[in-house]
């Protein structure tokens, strides 16, 4: 628990089976969170580490178990088949992380007490049911989406949290800025 993990940006950090980012770990003001990060020059700097996906089709780049915050990343799911950027379990953070490309989902935020801040999803293809997909108590906080053949957002939990986000020039029949299913309280 409360690894620190770098990762500078010396060029793409291709993938063919997939990242699972396991020791999870609650957090709590004894333990903080696993931390995978990255940076371009100096590390904390802000800049992004690149990923792709390659070869293989229903591959996930980065799959966290609970307790981890993942930021500055660049992902491209290269439009795999069933290809999906991100999948988050419970208690876990993605921030300032551009997922494109993909053809499930762009992030899945699966588990409870996620939050989904200031990424950039673009690019998904009509196959998707959700550039970004809420199934839990999930916070999503100032994304930008756009130009996707999917839903923006779409959730399956009247208890997520959505606010401030830019949602733009998605385009297809089943676009919808944010889709919440029936009888779920909008």
């Amino acid at each position: 628990p409360s690894n620190k993990i770098f990762v500078k940006a010396t060029g793409v950090l291709t993938s063919t089976t997939g990242m699972a980012l396991n020791n999870a770990l609650t957090p709590n003001s004894a333990t903080p969170m696993n931390v995978l990060q990255g940076y371009t020059t100096t590390r904390t700097d802000g800049g992004r580490a690149s990923g792709a996906l390659s070869t293989s089709t229903n591959l996930t780049y980065f799959a966290l178990a609970t307790g981890w915050l993942v930021q500055n990343f660049d992902i491209d799911c290269a439009g795999l088949g069933g290809s999906t950027g991100v999948f988050m379990g419970t208690f876990s953070t993605l921030r300032n992380t551009k997922v494109a490309n993909c053809t499930n989902r762009g992030i899945l935020a699966q588990g409870a007490d996620c939050a989904v801040i200031e990424n950039e999803i673009t690019g998904c293809s009509s196959a998707c049911d959700g550039s970004l997909f809420l199934n839990g108590t999930v916070t999503a906080l100032r994304n930008w989406i756009h130009d996707n053949a999917a839903p923006g957002i779409r959730t399956t939990n009247e208890r997520a949290t959505i606010i401030w986000n830019l949602i733009t020039n998605n385009t297809g029949a089943s676009s919808d800025g944010i889709y919440m299913p029936s009888g779920n309280p909008a």
